[in-house]
């Protein structure tokens, strides 16, 4: 299953092709396993099992965040497979699979964390650290570029060495994060995306007209029915009937249901970084135009759920080519921090990777919150994602008191 899931993505990894990969019967299987999604919980399970049994082993044994980071390296290119299937298909299967994938970073964390003096700690909220450090070996996986991944571990920890705050610094706890953006008002719901008609007789659009209607509400259709049903479910069938569009309509501009999908996919996307990019150009300094674009992005997404959860968590669940795109678009936005590397001189030293762990870590906090249905409570993580985003180019106590300022000046 493992393999499998590595070759064919987890949509593809039928019994069939895991049956023959492992040289056994159909009826051996079913002995084993109720069916396919439960042996590829197993797998993922004892795939987790094994990373944790060797990460834990040397956060133990040399109390260092720099070992722990280098094994996780190290055990992604040893077995490319097993790190795929954790890091990437895991979040594209069920709703179980993507639980397990939460829980397995989470104890990543805690092993890794409860190793270190707390004075060495870095200040980084939940489960960042290892939502930065898997996005980068993700894309590295996915771009074939896994034999790359020890080179980028004295970058990675500088990235999280970067926020360590000096002895007697006041650190802040989760539930210190959750009140600091308790004031931050949570976000109404978009209007709703109502199918419009097209008028006839003497007004009626012309033929260019009605192709870009009908494409616009098969995206929007799209968009809704993937949040509600999720990728897999998705048919061609319920996209007409909610589109209100003749099944010819649909054929006329997409193949089929994965290119449906990346049409909405990509269109979601660009707005996204458009409403970004529009609060960023307001911030008098950099520090505030980073808070005024995050701000701008997360309030955009947390005022279109539907959209937010195809764009962040069902791309995993769409195959390899939305993935790479959800990862492109990621690493896009760190354009906003290409500033940050000439805040003071210390920060033009950092190595480029830490604008890419900077936005997978904001990433993985925005997923967590769509998965759990919180997406209205997005524009309260501003403050956590705004230090993520300044800590490695300001300091991370600076960058602390901008964003408790910050959070306070919000209506």
């Amino acid at each position: 299953m493992v393999h499998a899931a590595a070759r064919h993505g987890h949509a593809g990894a039928s019994v069939s092709r895991v049956v023959e990969l492992a040289g056994a019967s159909r009826a051996t299987f079913y002995e084993h396993f109720a069916n396919r999604e439960a042996c590829f919980l197993a797998a993922q399970r004892a795939a987790a099992e094994r990373a944790l049994g060797f990460i834990g082993a040397e956060a133990r044994s040399n109390v260092r965040l720099a070992v722990a980071l280098e094994e996780i390296l190290v055990r992604a290119v040893e077995n490319p497979a097993a790190a795929k299937l954790l890091l990437i298909e895991s979040l594209g299967a069920s709703r179980a699979a993507r639980h397990e994938h939460e829980r397995f970073l989470a104890a990543i964390e805690g092993t890794i964390v409860a190793s270190l003096p707390s004075e060495c700690a870095p200040q980084l909220t939940d489960a960042a650290l290892l939502d930065g450090v898997a996005g980068v070996i993700a894309m590295r996986l996915l771009r074939g570029e896994a034999a790359n991944l020890p080179s980028l571990a004295e970058g990675l920890l500088a990235w999280a060495r970067s926020y360590r705050l000096a002895p007697g610094d006041r650190r802040l706890t989760q539930r210190d994060w959750a009140e600091l953006g308790r004031p931050i008002a949570p976000a109404e719901p978009a209007p709703s995306n109502d199918v419009a008609l097209l008028p006839r007789g003497r007004s009626a659009p012309s033929l260019a007209e009605t192709a870009a209607s009908r494409r616009d509400r098969i995206v929007d259709a799209t968009a809704r029915i993937v949040a509600q049903k999720g990728f897999a479910a998705l048919t061609v069938a319920d996209v007409v009937a909610a589109a209100r569009v003749p099944r010819s309509a649909f054929y006329a501009q997409f193949e089929g249901k994965q290119s449906a999908f990346l049409a909405t996919q990509e269109r979601i996307l660009r707005d996204a970084m458009g409403a970004a990019a529009a609060e960023f150009v307001l911030g008098q300094s950099w520090p505030e135009r980073v808070w005024k674009g995050l701000r701008g992005l997360l309030y955009y997404i947390a005022e279109r759920p539907d959209q937010a959860r195809v764009s962040v968590v069902e791309a995993h669940a769409a195959g390899e080519e939305a993935v790479l795109r959800f990862q492109s678009s990621c690493i896009a936005f760190t354009l906003f921090l290409e500033e940050g590397y000439r805040q003071k001189p210390a920060a033009s030293s950092l190595p480029s990777v830490c604008s890419e762990a900077i936005a997978f870590a904001i990433q993985g906090m925005m997923r967590r919150a769509l998965m759990h249905g919180s997406a209205d409570r997005l524009p309260g993580l501003l403050p956590q994602c705004a230090h993520i985003a300044l800590a490695p180019f300001i300091g991370p106590q600076r960058s602390l008191d901008f964003v408790s300022v910050k959070a306070r000046e919000v209506d």
